[in-house]
């Protein structure tokens, strides 16, 4: 309630105690602090996601009380919110991959099978007109399976995250950024 919360020491309320250091510091070294974001519990014992804007309380004489006086902002359904928009993010991501992937694999495996199957249906007919022609149509099934092979070793490779197995995320970003 209003009551309970006026005057009431916030301190107390702090679930890691480091924050409460880290408040408290910034507040010794500035005087104020803006939007401190902390974990704070209710007085029934749940915690909340809160905001905290504070300065030093100073005396008619202008010298500090060693107060704090502000305002705490629950901020709970906010976070909840973030948290889901970013999940839901993720899965949008995951899910227009999924779509790449299959157009990938379309566009690129599936024509290959394609030019194979006509290259061997090529070369059965060619068995009964002109049987010389069928090497040609054997060679040409067997390169486009070899290319398909290939691209399909190549479309699993790119889903490995290979360029943080060696390297910081700011160098692989970097190498990303110059391919």
């Amino acid at each position: 309630t209003l009551e309970e919360a006026i005057g009431s020491d916030v301190g107390d309320r702090f679930v890691d105690p480091a924050d409460r250091a880290r408040f408290r510091q910034e507040i010794d070294r500035a005087g104020y602090v803006t939007d401190f974001e902390a974990k704070l519990r209710r007085y029934d014992g749940t915690v909340m996601d809160c905001l905290l804007t504070a300065s030093t309380r100073h005396a008619s004489d202008g010298v500090a009380t060693g107060e704090v006086q502000g305002i705490v902002r629950d901020v709970t359904e906010q976070k909840a919110a973030e948290e889901t928009q970013f999940q839901q993010t993720r899965e949008l991501a995951v899910l227009g991959e999924r779509n790449r992937m299959a157009r990938e694999i379309h566009d690129t495996l599936a024509q290959g099978f394609t030019g194979i199957v006509l290259q061997l249906e090529a070369g059965e007919q060619a068995l009964d007109e002109s049987p010389g022609e069928v090497t040609g149509h054997l060679e040409r099934a067997k390169s486009l399976a070899r290319e398909s092979l290939q691209e399909a070793r190549r479309s699993v490779w790119n889903l490995l995250p290979h360029a943080l197995e060696g390297l910081s995320l700011e160098e692989a970003l970097q190498e990303e950024v110059n391919r």
